[in-house]
């Protein structure tokens, strides 16, 4: 049974983002990698709440991103790129199918 998994965006000109569910270590680790440097966000899984699905109106369509929402009300985006709503949707229920929520 995995005690991990990844869910990574690479986007031309933006910061490229790993995000890693570990079961075993209770820990959820956000990495964005820029030309500026690294930055490493990290969350016990038990102090998350939920994972919501955020929208951004952009001309004449929406796109999406998932964030993680934490007991103190927090949003953490997953990736802080949007996209299309059925990449996000496949996301979210991949990580709420490993995490068994």
């Amino acid at each position: 049974m995995p005690t991990a998994v990844n869910y990574a965006a690479y986007f031309p000109t933006s910061p490229v983002t790993t995000c890693t569910f570990y079961k075993s270590l209770e820990q959820v680790f956000i990495e964005r990698k820029s030309l500026r440097g690294n930055k490493i966000i990290e969350h016990r899984l038990e102090n998350i709440l939920r994972f919501d699905i955020q929208e951004k109106q952009y001309k004449y369509s929406k796109l999406y991103r998932a964030v993680i929402v934490l007991k103190s009300f927090k949003q953490i985006p997953i990736n802080p790129q949007y996209t299309d709503e059925k990449s996000i949707r496949y996301v979210v229920y991949r990580i709420h199918l490993f995490l068994k929520y």
